[in-house]
């Protein structure tokens, strides 16, 4: 399921030393806040797994297959009715013949909401 454009959108993207970064907003109207959970809305974790694949999608412009998740820390969870945008911010990104790895560190100032390690092909 594609998330970009409806769940989320990317308002920013930079460049960084280690690698880049994605500032986004999301839709508190949107179909899997009413679901998750009917008057408390929080984004779930699965969904945080399909958005980081789809930028790094878009930031290699190729199609990726989420081929195993090294790592994940949930570290808060993010309430729409508070935060409406996050960073993703990636780095240690690994490129090779075989597929990519990559970390990502998703927050909101100096809230850390989760840490994601990831590889495709």
């Amino acid at each position: 399921m594609k998330l970009f454009d409806d769940f989320y959108k990317m308002e920013q993207k930079t460049k960084t030393e280690i690698g880049f970064d994605c500032q986004l907003t999301f839709n508190p109207q949107h179909v899997i806040f009413k679901a998750h959970f009917p008057g408390h809305p929080i984004t779930p974790g699965v969904c945080l797994v399909q958005i980081a694949k789809e930028l790094m999608e878009m930031h290699l412009d190729k199609k990726l297959v989420l081929r195993k998740v090294n790592n994940i820390k949930f570290l808060s969870v993010i309430k729409v009715s508070s935060v409406l945008s996050v960073v993703f911010a990636f780095s240690k990104i690994i490129q090779t013949d075989f597929g990519s790895t990559f970390s990502v560190l998703v927050a909101h100032d100096n809230v850390q909401f989760a840490k994601l390690n990831l590889e495709v092909i």
